[in-house]
């Protein structure tokens, strides 16, 4: 029972993230859903990097756009920051949701796998860059950058620190 309720809720988030992947979806919906299936579907990948995912969601906020174009940001985001760790470092991803004032919801993506490099910094958002050699294509950020700005009429902003970590903060206005 136990292995099949799993797979069901990997079914399900899977779908979630997938439903309306050609279309463009602009409605009203809760975060936390969005993170619960992020959280689901980077399991796997957490599990295979000896890391985790915590999630903490302080405010369960409503906003609207594309349910899944948010998942497909987050999950990029936290499994950017789990193999930000390096196949022989276990480390922890966190994912946190909260009301940064009476309009705009926050939702941060933190690791601790020693931050990015001050040369590529200026670069993470305006140009398809990677730091995976072969196994990444660039793509994630600049599109997640398109996606939030785009999509949910916000802002995605980050914060590095060499030796430290690197937070995501994602800006969304709340439904008025």
């Amino acid at each position: 029972d136990n292995c099949a309720t799993k797979i069901i809720n990997i079914v399900n988030s899977m779908r979630n993230q997938i439903r309306n992947l050609g279309g463009d979806s602009n409605v009203e919906f809760k975060i936390s859903d969005v993170i619960n299936d992020v959280k689901i579907i980077t399991f796997h990948e957490a599990k295979k990097n000896q890391s985790e995912v915590f999630v903490d969601i302080k405010d369960d906020l409503k906003i609207k756009g594309d349910p899944t174009k948010l998942g497909q940001v987050l999950t990029n985001l936290v499994v950017n920051g789990i193999q930000a760790y390096g196949e022989n470092e276990s480390g922890k991803v966190e994912v946190t949701v909260l009301k940064e004032n009476s309009k705009i919801a926050l939702i941060k993506v933190q690791d601790y796998a020693g931050g990015l490099d001050e040369s590529i910094a200026p670069f993470v958002f305006k140009n398809i860059l990677t730091t995976k050699g072969t196994n990444g294509t660039g793509l994630g950020l600049y599109l997640a950058y398109s996606v939030i700005k785009g999509n949910f009429n916000g802002e995605i902003i980050f914060d590095t620190k060499k030796g430290e970590g690197t937070i995501f903060y994602i800006r969304i206005p709340l439904i008025k």
